[in-house]
């Protein structure tokens, strides 16, 4: 008995030590972070050197609202979308905004497949900033810029060579929909940004960030890393190896995917996690310590809160309960905060979120144990090394 009471404490207080920890340090991220001073009536002078960057794939039916969605928060930007030849659908949703949109300056390129071997993305956005300058803004088709969020990321150039935001995720319909949006939502900050306080990002969000053309140039263009399929991870390491610098914005940039039941959920997660396990398989021994402290055991440490303190209280014991509830109110409290700070509203929901940090134990297992992943409408092997093949 003694023996479940303290390790009930045990995992409570390594829970509440960590999580605190990460907290304070995105508060203090954020709060040493310079707040944009894009104003509009400047906003010309910074976006028409701005170019947006999207490979895009037909699928989601929020596709036509994302695209239309940025460019009105940039008009000034120039719009390369990169469709795929055999993508009709992609074809239709950009052709009709191009049409609908006569003073917005977009460009679509068809893009062949990729060659054998070479990542799809990679390959798409060597094309599209081959032969153009200036400021690339890389996004993925279901990121929806905000005003503030986009200043960041262009501002942010005039002190690295690199500037990445910062995702959140639209509530989504159903509840696999709502697992995945809290598993973003509720640890982008205390990931990402909390990290940017101890030192510079290992990796960058494909979702969104910024470069400019010398520094493409410089480092060798997206074909110096199209044999690799985690291009986010491949060019944030590409720039280190370069002498190059990465910004972590802490501002969000919105990000809405269609989640299509328990499966794509369960796809979406496999898929992120193996990219996860491609970083941490590059760290140092005392990097991956430390993040297996930090971010893997917080979950099962709260799996295992829960588990004996239900058990305590079927044996008529209300205090362990009790402290596993307090630490529940401590974590809602701490990430609602953060949101708020954040963003300027709280995304967070009790049943989703818990259950999403529970899940995400078993979806890192099942990362290990399988090293097919299903993206763009493929089967990959992706392996440790960041190397792949297409999968059987």
């Amino acid at each position: 008995m003694r023996v479940s009471r303290w390790a009930v404490g045990a995992m409570v207080g390594g829970y509440a030590v960590t999580f605190v920890a990460k907290f304070a340090l995105a508060l203090r991220a954020k709060r040493r972070f310079p707040a944009p001073q894009l104003e509009r009536s400047d906003e010309a002078k910074h976006c028409s050197d701005v170019t947006v960057v999207q490979p895009i794939l037909s699928g989601d039916p929020g596709l036509e609202r994302t695209l239309g969605h940025n460019l009105s928060i940039v008009p000034d930007a120039r719009f390369v979308w990169l469709v795929d030849e055999a993508d009709r659908e992609g074809r239709r949703v950009t052709e009709r905004l191009q049409k609908d949109n006569p003073n917005s300056q977009i460009n679509i390129v068809l893009c062949p497949p990729a060659p054998t071997g070479v990542s799809p993305k990679s390959f798409k956005l060597g094309l599209a900033t081959r032969d153009r300058s200036g400021t690339f803004l890389v996004l993925d088709d279901d990121t929806q810029l905000t005003a503030e969020g986009a200043a960041a990321l262009i501002e942010a150039l005039e002190r690295c060579d690199l500037s990445t935001g910062l995702p959140q995720y639209d509530h989504a319909a159903g509840f696999p929909g709502k697992v995945l949006s809290q598993f973003v939502n509720n640890s982008s900050a205390l990931t990402y940004v909390a990290l940017s306080a101890l030192g510079e990002p290992r990796s960058i969000n494909g979702m969104a960030y910024a470069l400019r053309s010398e520094t493409l140039e410089r480092i060798g263009g997206f074909a110096a890393i199209e044999r690799e399929l985690t291009d986010d991870l491949a060019l944030a390491r590409l720039l280190h190896d370069h002498g190059g610098c990465i910004i972590q914005t802490p501002y969000p940039q919105h990000v809405s995917t269609d989640v299509r039941g328990a499966q794509h959920y369960t796809e979406l997660m496999h898929r992120w996690m193996r990219f996860a396990l491609v970083l941490v398989a590059r760290e140092s021994p005392g990097a991956r310590t430390f993040i297996a402290a930090m971010y893997g055991l917080p979950p099962l440490a709260l799996a295992g809160s829960l588990l004996l303190g239900v058990a305590k209280l079927f044996r008529g014991e209300l205090r362990p309960l009790g402290v596993v509830l307090g630490l529940l109110m401590m974590r809602a409290a701490g990430i609602a905060t953060l949101q708020r700070r954040i963003s300027g509203g709280v995304q967070w929901r009790p049943i989703a979120s818990i259950t999403a940090e529970l899940l995400t134990p078993l979806h890192l297992m099942h990362a290990m144990v399988k090293p097919t992943i299903i993206w763009r409408g493929q089967r990959w092997r992706l392996r440790l090394d960041g190397t792949f093949s297409v999968a059987e």
